[in-house]
């Protein structure tokens, strides 16, 4: 109990009835302004972010796009800003909440994250969060593709995709807590598709560039006439 004057002359507890009496002294106030308020029994519950991700690899000859895509269900108690774990060589560019662009910051210590400030507290199913980033691009060699994670999040489902824009090819590739689910290739584009199960999921990918096939008619042209 809170109030704006006077002072407690005692407080009986009736421990079996689950009641509290307090008796106040007002002196010669005329009125009083007091607030009852429920006490907490125990710690402030932790919010449950359940999270289903996608993240989208534009690989091209130029560089890497990165598109990841976060749809959140927020239990227990709303949350205001969120972080997210990201590999190195990533360069964050933007990030937006639907169409709402997002303001973050990078900090590195003690470890490399982004903190994205919301414009209001989510709680229940939400709109996604997304974030872009760029990577140079690697080939010949074996290569853990960065991600970007989503901290104290509860992962639901997970998917990742990778377009390759032709020549570029995918050579050869390790899973590790995810498992390849489906390939379609078009003119100038192959998309391969992944499921994620674990949190720390990564794919290690080598990648290369088609290999020029060449071919060729030859034609020879023989004249002949009697007097040769």
């Amino acid at each position: 109990v809170k109030w704006t004057g006077g002072e407690v002359a005692s407080t009986t507890a009736l421990a079996d009835e689950g009641w509290t009496t307090w008796t106040l002294n007002f002196g010669s106030r005329s009125n009083i302004r007091f607030t009852v308020t429920r006490r907490s029994s125990g710690p402030a519950a932790a919010p449950l972010m359940l999270v289903q991700q996608q993240l989208i690899y534009a690989i091209r000859s130029e560089g890497v796009r990165l598109q990841a895509d976060f749809s959140l269900d927020v239990l227990n108690a709303p949350v205001r800003q969120l972080e997210f774990g990201i590999d190195a060589d990533l360069q964050v560019y933007a990030a937006s909440y639907g169409e709402v662009p997002l303001a973050w910051r990078e900090e590195t210590a003690p470890d490399r994250r982004i903190v994205v400030s919301l414009p209001d507290a989510l709680t229940g199913p939400s709109r996604g969060v997304r974030l872009r980033a760029l990577t140079p691009l690697r080939t010949g060699q074996p290569w853990t593709l960065p991600g970007i994670r989503l901290r104290d999040g509860v992962l639901s489902d997970g998917q990742i995709s990778l377009q390759l824009q032709k020549p570029l090819e995918l050579k050869q590739f390790e899973t590790r807590g995810c498992r390849q689910t489906g390939i379609e290739s078009a003119a100038d584009e192959e998309n391969i598709a992944f499921r994620q199960f674990r949190p720390d999921a990564s794919l290690q990918v080598t990648l290369g560039s088609t290999a020029l096939k060449t071919s060729a008619r030859v034609f020879t042209d023989m004249q002949t006439n009697s007097e040769g």
